[in-house]
């Protein structure tokens, strides 16, 4: 035969009923007052060589005991070197950095064009590249 089961509302969780008399008050934080004391004292005495021996002996150990101990949820701050300029000082950065951008582009089309003119002979300056080196030089 199953057992039968007790209805939820029985008689404990019923309006008006106190329950029973539960936990002296205090008696949950003292405890844990105490754990808290003793653990601080016996960290103060040992804390720093065993962690020192947990790092060496069982680095995955101390690297979980780190990370249990961070903040689940950490506030990064996004910082940027443009974050204290105002409005009117990042236009005269742009408009400077664009000024710059053509500056250098029109330098690097000057660059390009003179390497271009001395990759290619002039008319009067090509050389027959079937002569001999020597032939080709007292020609110069």
């Amino acid at each position: 035969m199953a057992p039968t089961l007790r209805k939820a509302n029985s008689g404990s969780f019923k309006p008006g009923n106190r329950g029973g008399p539960g936990r002296p008050v205090g008696a949950r934080s003292k405890l844990n007052e105490l754990a808290v004391a003793l653990l601080h004292e016996d960290f103060a005495k040992h804390g720093a060589d065993v962690i020192r021996r947990v790092r060496e002996r069982k680095p995955e150990v101390y690297l979980a005991s780190v990370v249990s101990l961070l903040p689940k949820q950490s506030q990064i701050e996004k910082r940027t070197p443009f974050d204290d300029l105002t409005d009117a000082e990042l236009d005269q950065l742009e408009e400077y950095i664009a000024g710059m951008r053509a500056k250098t582009v029109a330098q690097l089309e000057l660059v390009a064009n003179n390497e271009e003119a001395a990759v290619q002979p002039s008319a009067g300056q090509e050389k027959d590249a079937t002569q001999p080196i020597e032939t080709r030089n007292s020609e110069l």
